[in-house]
């Protein structure tokens, strides 16, 4: 508090009599003076008077703000509708009759005050603020009829940027997010996520504008965050995969983030797919290095490996980016790795996890060859592997003898049920599996 306190350098000179005569009107809504109600724009200057002058009002003073952007983007619609069409910049001139316009750019002008002259005390609480007023009013205005729908992103980026409340709630957001993108961009990119998870598809036009600003901050800190969420909620300390294959009524329950994270990458992906790719890969790598700390670093790096196959197994496209350079980089020393990571799981936990690498092998499409390449070439006996280069562990060969073996078992039973009748086709040899097999498509 006393580093926000010591953020507003040019607060107005203004008595304690004065100030209280200010709280009692923002309170009760009346001027103590006049005995008349506070218009709309009259109670907003109190609440900046005091968002000035009062550091302890300030929460309240937000709060009311956000009732005065809400009757901004209000009447830009209302001119909208009135107009009957013309585009998102026609109905500008209407909101002078409620006198917000102004306003609105007086708190965009205070707040951005404070976030220069103490960003790390005021951008992580701003960005928040921001945001989520941001997905409120896209959700609260999406069903009126002149909001495109929410899949017509373009459409709806022009229409929102067009309007003046909601540019400066975007301005002020980026604005937070540029001031710590060198030290902590996590706070303001948590509030990213977590409005996505509230408002999407109807925020998506803020995700693609912020995402198109900031690509690789967004990239990297998005899946950052994401890992901390899937630690939190889907990756107890005792088994980073163990709810990899949660019932789908709980997926969005025990992960609420992850969802949100594919669809952030997924605007990205048309214009930085390379760059996500990178990121992916240079996750996986990273997560199989030694960690010398313990806590929540190696939390993070157990669970790093299901968390990028959860991501894989709700998005193809993302399966589809990454799966050839992946399994081009599982050299021996990577899959000693990957064996020390996961030997430990207890059987419940490795079927688990083989059930879903199963899934994934025959969700991988256009890449499907090559990984069946690899799999069959590092599965064979050492005595039949060509060159020295691919000589691996028994133990390693033994695990991906039994995930072709799962595979093999999996892809017959999808040749039985496509035979209709599939009540009994399906259930031969390796029965016992059967649940890890059919894994719902959206885990």
């Amino acid at each position: 508090m006393a580093a926000m306190e010591g953020s507003a350098n040019s607060r107005a000179a203004i008595s304690s009599q004065e100030l209280l005569q200010k709280v009692k009107a923002f309170i009760s809504g009346v001027d103590p003076a006049q005995g008349h109600q506070l218009t709309v724009k009259e109670h907003a200057r109190c609440g900046i008077l005091l968002l000035r002058n009062l550091p302890p009002a300030r929460a309240a003073v937000l709060e009311h703000l956000r009732g005065v952007f809400d009757e901004s983007v209000g009447a830009y619609i209302l001119a909208l509708d009135r107009e009957g069409g013309g585009g998102g910049g026609g109905g500008g001139g209407h909101l002078g009759s409620l006198g917000l316009e102004d306003v609105t750019l007086e708190i965009q002008g205070v707040l951005s005050e404070f976030v220069r002259s103490n960003p790390r005390a005021w951008a992580p609480l701003v960005s928040g603020w921001s945001i989520d007023l941001m997905g409120q009013l896209s959700s609260k205005y999406s069903g009126r009829h002149r909001v495109p729908h929410a899949s017509s992103l373009n459409e709806l980026l022009q229409l929102w940027m067009s309007c003046k409340a909601m540019r400066a709630l975007m301005e002020i957001y980026v604005q937070c997010l540029s001031s710590l993108i060198s030290s902590c961009p996590d706070a303001c990119v948590d509030a990213l996520l977590d409005t996505s998870v509230q408002h999407s598809p109807h925020f998506d036009w803020v995700v693609a504008h912020i995402g198109s600003s900031f690509p690789n901050t967004i990239i990297s800190r998005v899946l950052s965050c994401g890992l901390k969420d899937f630690c939190l909620h889907g990756g107890p300390s005792s088994s980073a995969v163990e709810p990899l294959l949660p019932p789908p009524c709980l997926a969005d329950q025990r992960v609420p983030k992850i969802a949100s994270v594919v669809g952030i990458l997924g605007h990205l992906a048309t214009r930085h797919a390379d760059s996500i790719k990178q990121e992916l890969l240079l996750m996986f790598h990273e997560s199989l290095g030694p960690c010398h700390e313990a806590g929540g670093r190696a939390r993070h790096q157990e669970a790093t490996v299901p968390f990028l196959l959860q991501l894989a197994a709700m998005s193809p496209a993302l399966l589809g980016a990454v799966s050839a350079e992946l399994v081009d980089s599982l050299k021996p020393p990577v899959l000693d790795q990957l064996h020390q990571r996961f030997s430990g799981l207890g059987r419940d936990e490795a079927d688990n996890l083989l059930g879903l690498l199963v899934h994934l092998v025959c969700q991988s499409g256009a890449g499907a060859h090559r990984v069946l390449r690899f799999l069959l070439e590092t599965a064979s006996p050492a005595s039949v592997i060509t060159g020295p280069g691919l000589a691996v562990r028994d133990s390693v060969r033994e695990a991906c003898q039994r995930v072709v073996q799962l595979l093999l078992l999996n892809l017959q039973r999808l040749v039985y049920s496509k035979g209709g009748g599939g009540g009994g086709g399906g259930g031969g040899p390796g029965d016992t599996h059967h649940h890890h097999q059919h894994a719902p498509r959206p885990l």
